[in-house]
C-alpha cells in the first residue's frame, strides 16, 4: 500500500493505514478499486440494495396485475363484440 506524493515520489503506508484499511475490509467493504495510486474501498448497503430490489419486484408485479386487468378488459370485449354480432343477426 502506497500514495504518491506531489513530486512523484512513493510513500509507503503506515502500518497504521494498513491495519486500517484491512478493518474496514474485514467490516464489509467489498468492492475495492486501485487508482493513481490509492486504494479506495466503498462499502455496499446491502439493506439498501434489498429494498430497491423489494421496489424493482413491486413495480413489476403492479404492471403484471394491470397486465392481467387490461387483458380481461379485451376479453369482456370480445365478448361482447360476439353477442353484438348475433343480436345483429338476430334482428336482421
Amino acid at each position: 500500500m502506497y500514495n504518491i506524493d506531489n513530486c512523484g515520489h512513493i510513500v509507503l503506508a503506515s502500518l497504521e493505514e494498513i491495519t486500517s484499511s484491512i478493518e474496514e475490509i474485514s467490516s464489509g467493504a467489498n468492492n475495492i478499486s486501485i487508482s493513481s495510486g490509492e486504494i479506495r474501498l466503498q462499502s455496499i448497503d446491502t439493506k439498501k440494495q434489498v429494498e430497491q430490489t423489494d421496489d424493482i419486484l413491486r413495480y413489476i408485479k403492479n404492471i403484471s396485475d394491470q397486465t392481467k386487468t387490461t387483458e380481461q378488459i379485451v376479453n369482456a370485449l370480445q365478448g361482447l363484440n360476439v353477442t353484438m354480432q348475433r343480436l345483429s343477426e338476430i334482428i336482421e
